[in-house]
C-alpha cells in the first residue's frame, strides 16, 4: 500500500501479458527511449563470461595463510553453455550487419600505414586520398541512380570494397545492409554540421558541392546547413 493505492510486482517490473502468455517465460519489457535502454541490453553480451571465487584447503585448522593455495579466480561454464560451445552454435548474431560510414572533413580521414614506413611513401600511395566519403561523393558522379540515395541508405545499394576502395552496385537484393555514420558531437563542430548535410542532402559530387544552397556556395557547413533549414541559427 502507498499513498491509498493498492500495489503489486506488477507496478515494479514492466511486462506485457500478450508476450508472456506466447513465449510462456520470464521477460521484462524496455522502452528504448533513451540510451540507457540499449545499455542495458547490450551489456550482458559484452560484459564478459561468469566467474567464480574457489577456496582450497588441505586443513580446516590450517594456521599458515597462503592466498596463491586457499583462492583460485576461476571460470565457470555451466552444463547448457558447455554443449552449446561443443556443438560449436552462434553465441551472439547481429542482424541485419552494420556497416560504420566514415565521417572526416575535407583531408581530414585516417590512414593506417607501418610504424617503419616512410611518410612520404605513405603519402604517395595510390589511394592513400581516398577514403570512403571521398568514394560515395564519386559514385554520385558516376551513377546516376546512386543521386537519389542519403549515404546512411548508401550500403543497402552499394557494397564496400576495400581493396579499391570504391562503391560497387550490389548485386544479389537479396543481401541487406544498414549504414551508420559515426557519430559527432556539436562541439566538434564543422564535423557534426557535415554529418547534419550527408543525413537530408542526396547528390553530393565534393564537399563543395554539399555547401552548395540554391547555386550559392557557403563558406563553411554550419552556414550551409542553417541555409537549408536544418539548424537554427544563433539569433533565434
Amino acid at each position: 500500500m502507498a499513498r491509498n493505492c493498492q500495489l503489486n510486482n506488477r507496478w515494479v517490473v514492466p511486462y506485457n501479458p500478450y508476450l508472456l502468455r506466447m513465449f510462456n517465460c520470464h521477460i521484462n519489457v524496455e522502452i528504448c527511449s533513451s540510451i540507457k535502454a540499449v545499455k542495458y541490453l547490450f551489456k550482458y553480451i559484452y560484459k564478459g563470461h561468469d566467474r567464480v571465487s574457489v577456496s582450497v584447503t588441505d586443513k580446516v585448522d590450517e594456521v599458515e595463510i597462503d592466498e596463491i593455495k586457499q583462492y583460485k579466480d576461476a571460470r565457470w561454464v555451466t552444463p547448457p553453455k558447455a554443449l552449446w560451445r561443443i556443438y560449436g552454435f552462434e553465441l551472439s548474431k547481429m542482424h541485419p550487419p552494420v556497416l560504420q560510414l566514415q565521417l572526416h572533413l575535407p583531408n581530414m580521414h585516417m590512414v593506417s600505414y607501418h610504424g617503419m614506413e616512410k611518410i612520404k611513401n605513405v603519402i604517395n600511395r595510390d589511394g592513400t586520398e581516398r577514403s570512403m566519403l571521398t568514394a560515395y561523393f564519386e559514385a554520385n558522379n558516376l551513377y546516376e541512380k546512386a543521386r537519389g540515395i542519403l549515404y546512411r541508405d548508401f550500403p543497402e545499394y552499394y557494397t564496400w570494397q576495400r581493396r579499391g576502395k570504391s562503391w560497387q552496385e550490389r548485386k544479389r537484393a537479396a543481401v541487406f545492409q544498414v549504414g551508420r555514420i559515426v557519430s559527432a558531437h556539436p562541439a566538434e563542430g564543422e564535423r557534426y554540421y557535415l554529418r547534419v548535410l550527408l543525413n537530408h542532402v542526396t547528390g553530393a559530387t565534393s564537399y563543395e558541392d554539399l555547401r552548395t544552397v540554391d547555386g550559392q556556395v557557403m563558406p563553411t557547413f554550419r552556414e550551409a546547413a542553417e541555409k537549408r533549414g536544418l539548424i537554427e541559427a544563433d539569433n533565434t
